[in-house]
């Protein structure tokens, strides 16, 4: 049965009202009809089909500028773009399974080379792009514009194709070696074959010439040319540690660059060279920028100072004079650097080493590692910037990994140590600097290894919690109030308790849930305090393990609204376990199983809504598998039902999500190849096809609520023409009658000056149909939702 498109549903009931003006009553003629509708919309809709997804981890290959806006590209279809001249950017999400190599730009058109031979082009200074696959091969490496002729080096061929990326010519190639690169010189394309060989191709003639570099006397026992640099009559090579400069017939040797490890660029037919050294001592990098000034046979170093933040073990991957004097350099882990005067002084734009992540709101996310690297992005993921200052004794130091973002200007991460040494390194501004802290209120204290520490911002407070041990029948936990300076003002001690979770509550309350050691069944309570934690109430008892079980000293909590969720592994046995998904109603003091399930390993949740999302890994035996799980099922207390919703082509091994609402982090793993992680951020989708169209029309969007049906709940995204003010826009809900309800509860968050978003939560009402309807530059947008 085919689904009915939201723009067909908005019509008809647009339509409708209109031909039947004020008589509001035969409405109810039409609930029958508005439930199969409704239905019909709500069906087979993904969860995630609501938002897009763009990743913010990613490993750059390449800059490029066409002198009005610049791109940088790297893996996983990312394309960084700016219009501004660096001063801001934005995050272009193409194909995920495209890696960018290469690009040339012809007028102010920009076209991308992707390793899987495709060709992306942009004629709007990269905002949008149309691929093409001019390539007939697997593999592409590099792309180079040569007399307005695109020359692409693929694995078994080099094309040349014009500005319509037709086909003009190709050449067969053979390469005995893993390294694919090439240059051309005048009339001549120059790439190494092999160990020792390097083929010249002559345009003209369409000779191929092979050069055997032993037989010139320049090495024995060669090794692979490396190119190091191209200019307009000339190739930089390295051959066997040594450098030389070869114009196409003939080798010079000059002298060699400070180091072979950074990458290369050339300006003016001169060799430079950006690199990174890791000074272990101090724990950080250091940058060196050189021109090779083979002329006078040294290297001359440029650069006055050097990284502006701090910044560990970099890996660049490409060099790039964008003017004579604006230079971009750009490597692994988003790491993008620029100079501005000619490479005597350099800016970090980006860099971006995955870690502990806290996600606030569309634009600003911040994270942490273990060597106290503070890493903030305040444009939605598209650049991240690590702390300015760094001291070394600070990142020397081992630290627990125990890291904390509070909101958007105060984190910090918790190093345990039982002596007089630095426990604290805190921001107070958002990233941009950070301190050392020794707290001595917890020197001589153990921490039990297991159980991790606790924080929550409390009006102007914050409150650390922390748990400890001195032997497996002595437990406890430490309260440590700080003032918004981050100075101590009180330590509270429990004894024979662990807090596993704590969080504000109602602005005036703190929760707790602990588990007591004292007692013998050694169960799970929720405690309250109205007090700043000196003293507590308890709420309930959560006595949900098995005496078979194995309780865990650590579950993860979620508090959204008047719930909290929590999950854990389920153990019976040493090799058998249940991933288990529990709800607390803090206001029904009450709780209930929501999910249990064999050998799924619950790694996160994520509520959006009506609808609870856990991501995992599902586990089988004969043999031992284990592939990635990601299911939605709902918080009704009533529904057990869950629904599969991994993505059906996946190589990672695992997926969990950080952060709930619309703004939330999606991070893929591939544990067995011991590879860094990927993350995405997702932000509320935009409407496309029909919903455009009724943009264009009305000046105003709304969405089909989430979800439903729906019982207490109900969310509608508000799309409007951003050239007008949505300030009065006024919403109110009515019955079938037209009746407009009172003591309707419906909060309007706008995100920014096109979108945002519209909760309600249904009160004293009856089940049956509702309308939301939207006033907005005299226009009236009506949205039918069910209510069961």
């Amino acid at each position: 049965m085919p689904i009915i498109q939201k723009g067909v549903i908005l019509t008809f009931l647009k339509n409708w009202i209109k031909q039947n003006g004020g008589c509001m009553k035969k409405l109810s003629t039409m609930f029958s009809l508005l439930f199969v509708l409704i239905i019909l919309q709500t069906k087979g809709q993904e969860l995630f089909d609501l938002f897009d997804f763009y990743r913010v981890t990613s490993n750059f290959y390449g800059v490029q500028s066409n002198g009005q806006s610049i791109i940088i590209y790297g893996s996983g279809g990312v394309v960084i773009r700016s219009i501004d001249f660096g001063k801001s950017w934005k995050t272009i999400q193409l194909e995920e399974n495209q890696n960018f190599v290469g690009s040339v730009t012809i007028g102010k058109d920009y076209y991308l080379l992707s390793d899987k031979c495709k060709i992306f082009v942009s004629n709007d200074n990269g905002e949008s792009w149309i691929d093409y696959s001019p390539i007939d091969d697997t593999i592409s490496y590099k792309m180079i514009l040569n007399n307005n002729k695109i020359f692409v080096l693929s694995k078994n061929k080099i094309y040349v194709l014009n500005d319509d990326l037709k086909k003009v010519k190709d050449y067969f190639i053979s390469i005995d070696t893993n390294y694919f690169d090439f240059g051309i010189i005048g009339e001549k394309i120059i790439f190494p074959s092999g160990k020792g060989k390097i083929n010249i191709i002559d345009l003209l003639s369409d000779q191929i010439e092979s050069i055997d570099l032993t037989s010139k006397g320049i090495c024995t026992d060669c090794d692979v040319p490396k190119i190091l640099g191209t200019s307009e009559d000339c190739l930089f090579l390295s051959i066997k540690s040594s450098t030389y400069k070869f114009d196409g017939k003939d080798f010079l040797k000059i002298v060699d660059p400070p180091s072979f490890s950074g990458v290369f660029a050339t300006k003016n037919d001169v060799l430079f060279e950006v690199f990174s050294r890791f000074d272990s001592e101090n724990g950080f990098d250091v940058l060196y920028f050189y021109k090779i000034d083979y002329h006078n046979s040294k290297n001359i170093k440029i650069n006055k100072v050097g990284y502006d933040r701090y910044i560990r073990k970099a890996k660049f991957n490409h060099l790039s004079f964008l003017s004579n004097d604006t230079i971009y350099a750009v490597g692994n882990d988003k790491l993008v650097i620029a100079s501005y005067d000619g490479g005597v002084t350099w800016k970090v734009i980006s860099n971006f080493v995955p870690a502990t992540l806290s996600r606030f709101g569309p634009k600003y996310a911040c994270a942490i590692n273990e060597y106290a690297q503070f890493f903030v992005t305040r444009d939605g993921g598209t650049t991240w910037l690590p702390q300015k200052n760094f001291v070394p004794d600070m990142y020397s130091l081992k630290w627990n990994g125990n890291s904390f973002c509070l909101d958007t200007s105060l984190s910090f991460l918790f190093r345990h140590y039982l002596f007089d040494n630095p426990n604290f390194v805190v921001t107070k501004n958002g990233g941009d600097s950070v301190e050392f802290l020794h707290v001595s209120q917890l020197y001589g204290y153990q921490i039990d290894g297991v159980t991790t520490p606790q924080a929550i911002k409390y009006g102007d407070k914050i409150i650390f919690s922390f748990p400890g041990y001195v032997d497996a029948s002595w437990k406890y936990s430490f309260i440590l109030l700080f003032n918004n300076n981050f100075e101590p003002e009180k330590r509270i001690f429990l004894d024979s308790v662990q807090i596993l979770f704590l969080t504000t509550y109602k602005e005036s309350e703190i929760l707790a849930v602990v588990k007591y050691y004292k007692s013998a069944d050694q169960d799970i309570h929720l405690l309250k305090s109205l007090d700043t934690c000196n003293s507590w109430v308890e709420l309930m008892t959560l006595d949900f393990f098995k005496p078979e079980d194995s309780p865990p000293s650590s579950v993860p909590f979620i508090l959204f609204q008047d719930k909290i969720l929590f999950f854990f592994n389920r153990y019976s046995n040493s090799t058998k376990f249940k991933g288990t998904l529990f709800l607390i109603d803090v206001t029904k003091l009450t709780y209930t199983q929501l999910f249990s399930e064999d050998l799924f390993d619950i790694l996160s949740a994520l509520v959006l809504d009506n609808y609870i999302v856990l991501s995992g890994v599902k586990f089988s035996f004969s043999p031992i598998t284990a592939k990635p799980n990601i299911i939605k099922g709902t918080l009704d207390d009533s529904s057990r039902n869950w629904q599969n919703i991994t993505p059906k082509t996946t190589d990672f091994d695992a997926f969990y999500t950080i952060g709930n609402g619309d703004y939330f982090a999606l991070i893929g793993s591939k544990l067995k190849f011991n590879q860094k992680i990927t993350i995405w951020f997702s932000s509320p989708k935009n409407p496309s096809g029909t919903e455009l169209n009724e943009v264009k029309q009305s000046n105003i969007f709304v969405s089909t609520p989430e979800p439903n049906p729906a019982k207490d709940h109900v969310r509608f995204r508000i799309w409007w023409d951003k050239s007008l003010s949505f300030e009065q826009a006024k919403f109110k809900i009515c019955d079938l009658l037209g009746k407009s309800l009172e003591n309707q509860v419906l909060t309007f968050i706008q995100y920014n000056d096109y979108f945002g978003i519209l909760d309600w939560k249904p009160s004293n009402i009856e089940k049956g149909v509702y309308f939301l309807i939207v006033t907005f530059e005299g226009r009236n947008k009506v949205v039918p939702v069910l209510i069961l």
